[in-house]
């Protein structure tokens, strides 16, 4: 049924709305290319994990020792 709806607003587009379906389009576009980066750079975070054969934990204690040391051991 919602499709039908849809379908039919499309129709019933006059021209002066043509530009604000647009605007409203391009900027859907947008949000959904960030929210894939976002989700393509955890992917690659964490395929880089696996590659290293590392779990997250080890990888930021790896960071805190590289940095200055873990504050916990001192």
């Amino acid at each position: 049924m919602a499709d039908i709806q849809v379908i039919y607003v499309l129709a019933n587009i006059n021209p002066s709305q043509e530009i604000a379906i647009f605007v409203i389009n391009l900027i859907l576009c947008i949000y959904n290319f960030a929210g894939f980066g976002f989700v393509a750079v955890l992917i690659s975070f964490h395929t880089y994990l696996i590659n290293q054969n590392f779990t997250t934990v080890e990888f930021c204690n790896d960071i805190w020792v590289d940095a200055s040391g873990n504050p916990y051991s001192k």
